[in-house]
This record gives structure tokens, sequence and C-alpha cells, in this order.
């Protein structure tokens, strides 16, 4: 019975080794798995990390984009009412200068007119003048006579 107690003692120092190598062989792979799982993970954190700057910097540009486009269309509803109001102001201007024009026909053809009336007035005066200073003279012929004949002259 000795030799089934130390074939016993073989046999279970044999499964002892071969369980402790299979142990030791699992703990090596199981080391090495994880290693590599534990790189592939730290990989995986830095790449996402970068994706996470990389996506942080498209939002801060797509917020000052954003940004810019509504200040652009400030600017555009801003420029479109003054443009408005301009052509406006400008419309009434050019009919303000089309009436001052029409004005300015009208008075030019007044100042025609009466400058024509004006000619002729003078023309009247003129010629009422000259018939004034023919009377003027004929009564003065006549007032000589009229003197002279008051004074008894009969040459007169």
């Amino acid at each position: 019975m000795d030799f089934i107690d130390e074939n016993a003692n073989v046999g279970l120092f044999v499964l002892v080794v071969v369980i402790a190598v299979v142990f030791l062989a699992l703990t090596v792979f199981y080391q090495e798995s994880f290693n590599d799982i534990n790189e592939r993970y730290d990989i995986k954190v830095k790449e996402l990390n970068k994706t996470f700057v990389e996506l942080t910097t498209a939002k801060s540009k797509l917020f000052e984009t954003k940004e810019s486009l509504e200040l652009k269309e400030k600017r555009e509803d801003d420029l479109s009412s003054v443009y408005t109001k301009t052509k406006s102001e400008r419309d009434i201007l050019e009919q303000d200068k089309m009436s001052l024009a029409q004005q300015v026909d009208e008075l030019q053809m007044q100042v025609s007119s009466l400058n024509s009336t004006v000619k002729q007035l003078n023309q009247v005066l003129d010629t009422k003048e000259e018939k004034i200073d023919e009377l003027e003279a004929t009564v003065d012929s006549l007032q000589d006579k009229v003197d002279c004949l008051k004074s008894g002259n009969a040459n007169c």
C-alpha cells in the first residue's frame, strides 16, 4: 500500500505541478492579453481625446461662423432698410426736382412774357413821351402866341 501511497503522492505532486504550470501559463496568457487590451484601450482613449478636441474646435468654429452669419444677416437687414429709405428719399427728391424744374420753366416763360410786356410798355411810354413833348412844344408855341397877342402885337 505504500506503493500506492507513493504513487498517489507522486501523482498528486505531478497534478499539483501540472496545475501550477497551467495556472502559471494562464496567468501569463491573461497578463499578456490584459496588457494588449490595456494598450488598445489607451490608444482608443487617445483617439477619443483627439476626436473630442477636434469636435470642440469644430464646434467653436461653427459657433463663430454662426455668429458671423447672424452679424452679416443683421448688417444686410440694416443695409436693406437704409437702401429702401434712401431710395424712397431719392424718388421724392427726383419728384421735387421735376416739380421745381417745371416751376422754373413756368417762371422763365412768365419772365419772357413780362419782358415783352415791359418792352411794349416802354415803346408805348416812349410814344406817349414824344406825344407829350410835341404837345408841350405846341402849348409853348401857343402860349407864346397868346402872350404876344396879349401884349398887343399884331405880328404874332
